[in-house]
């Protein structure tokens, strides 16, 4: 039982129908911008103005020492992201998501360094044609790419993880964080109400043509108001 209403909790959680869920899903979408542009060019040369001698550098021709440092620190940021989401499947993920606050300052922290080091190789990047050292090197769209992919990915990760320390310390409900429920609800409810109505007239009707007696149309009023609640 205790394992089924984690489930459901979950699935509320990263689900697209509740606030946190859309969070979720922008930390998604952040991770794969940060990912595509690994397949973009981070910087590029060109000894002449023409666009067709241009010579552009992608993150695995950068330097392998910063561009080891910059994947260790991006890849801590993600894996604490991925720790924080995978921890909602446990029993106690409300006792531990007291503490969320704290990954997602590290993970900024981890980006932040990640975005430096990819910057810092960019910029001191050795063009391998000795006649041409002497150019600067200029960033380029992966370079960009990667920023704003972090960027949102951080901030929605963030606020994520606040939503969760507060759901977990009662500042918020579920149905705080729910999405398109308050129409339904509302909607349910009065669809209850009327069928109360009807079953109580039904009783009344029963009473006045002697079928029940008073006693008795008492009694089912009472259990029906007591179901209904």
């Amino acid at each position: 039982m205790e394992k089924e209403n984690n489930r459901k909790e979950m699935a509320i959680l990263i689900g697209y129908k509740s606030r946190t869920g859309i969070l979720f899903y922008v930390m998604i979408f952040g991770m794969l911008l940060s990912i595509i542009s690994f397949l973009c060019p981070f910087c590029s040369y060109n000894p002449t103005v023409i666009d067709e001698f241009k010579q552009t550098v992608g993150i695995f021709k950068l330097s392998p020492l910063f561009s080891i440092i910059f994947l260790l620190f991006w890849a801590a940021a993600l894996m604490l992201c991925m720790f924080c989401v995978s921890s909602l499947a446990k029993p106690d993920w409300r006792e531990r998501a007291k503490k969320y606050s704290v990954y997602p300052i590290l993970s900024i922290i981890f980006v932040l360094i990640s975005i430096i080091f990819i910057a810092v190789a960019c910029v001191f990047y050795e063009i391998p044609e000795q006649d041409f050292s002497y150019l600067e090197t200029q960033t380029e769209a992966g370079f960009y790419l990667f920023v704003i992919g972090n960027v949102i990915f951080s901030v929605a990760f963030l606020i994520f993880s606040l939503a969760l320390k507060n759901l977990a310390a009662g500042k918020i409900s579920m149905e705080d964080i729910t999405l398109f429920k308050e129409k339904s609800t509302k909607e349910t409810r009065q669809t209850e109400n009327a069928l109360l109505s009807d079953k109580i007239k039904e009783l009344q009707d029963l009473r006045n043509s002697g079928l029940i007696t008073e006693q008795e149309f008492d009694d089912k009023k009472e259990e029906l108001l007591k179901n209904y609640k």
